[in-house]
C-alpha cells in the first residue's frame, strides 16, 4: 500500500515518505469520511481519508513546478542564512582575539556554533 502511494505521488525529487504530506487536491470527494455532526452544527470539519483511499487526481504541472520552485527557494534562503550567521560569528571571534574583552553574539535569540 505504501509503495502504491509513493508511486502515485509522481515526485521527481527525493523525499522522505515518513515526514511528507500530500494535499487534499489529489483526492476525490468520495475519498473522505463525512463528519455529519460537525457539518450539521456548522463546526469546522477535519477531512479524514477513508481506509482504502489513494491519491488519484493529478495537479496541473505548472502548480507542481511552482511548488517545487518555492521549496528550492526556501532551501537556498536557509543555506544563505546559515552562511551569513557563520560569517558574523567568525567576525566576532576575530574581533575578540584582537581585544582582551569577551564579545557575546546573539543572533535571532539563538546561539550558533560554526566549525
Amino acid at each position: 500500500m505504501r509503495k502504491k502511494w509513493i508511486t502515485l505521488c509522481h515526485r521527481a525529487d527525493k523525499f522522505n515518505p515518513n515526514t511528507s504530506y500530500i494535499c487534499s487536491d489529489h483526492f476525490l470527494v468520495t475519498d473522505f469520511e463525512r463528519d455529519m455532526r460537525n457539518e450539521l452544527l456548522g463546526l469546522s470539519v477535519r477531512r479524514k481519508l477513508v481506509q482504502n483511499a489513494f491519491p488519484s487526481l493529478k495537479i496541473k504541472p505548472e502548480r507542481t513546478f511552482a511548488m517545487a520552485n518555492e521549496r528550492s527557494q526556501r532551501i537556498q534562503l536557509k543555506e544563505q542564512k546559515e552562511v551569513c550567521i557563520c560569517l558574523i560569528i567568525m567576525y566576532f571571534k576575530i574581533s575578540q582575539q584582537r581585544s582582551s574583552k569577551k564579545i557575546y553574539v546573539l543572533i535571532c535569540e539563538t546561539i550558533y556554533y560554526c566549525k
